[in-house]
């Protein structure tokens, strides 16, 4: 377990629910309290997962004997994680 912001991103980008659904769990799960703070960390954590994910791909396509397409995996994993950068820079005016 990472922190809890953390998990509660990586959820979001395992079930890829609706962005007012992403808002409803948090704001259940923080009951209220300091709800933007809790949603902007779990937007801040969200492409890490997709990160590794992307990275963990390139590895295994080069050492598994595994029949799996480990390059689209990856590419879809490293798309997603940029898209959510670019959220990111425009939900939160970050620059990355």
């Amino acid at each position: 377990m990472g922190p809890k912001y953390y998990d509660l991103g990586d959820m979001f980008q395992e079930i890829l629910v609706p962005r007012e659904v992403e808002k409803s769990i948090v704001e259940h799960y923080c009951e209220g309290k300091d709800f933007d703070k809790a949603l902007y960390y779990c937007d801040m954590f969200k492409p890490f997962p997709d990160i590794y994910w992307f990275l963990w791909s390139l590895i295994q396509k080069t050492v598994s004997t595994i029949d799996f397409d480990f390059y689209t995996y990856g590419k879809e994993k490293y798309d997603n994680a940029h898209n959510n950068m670019k959220f990111l820079t425009t939900e939160y005016s970050i620059k990355l």
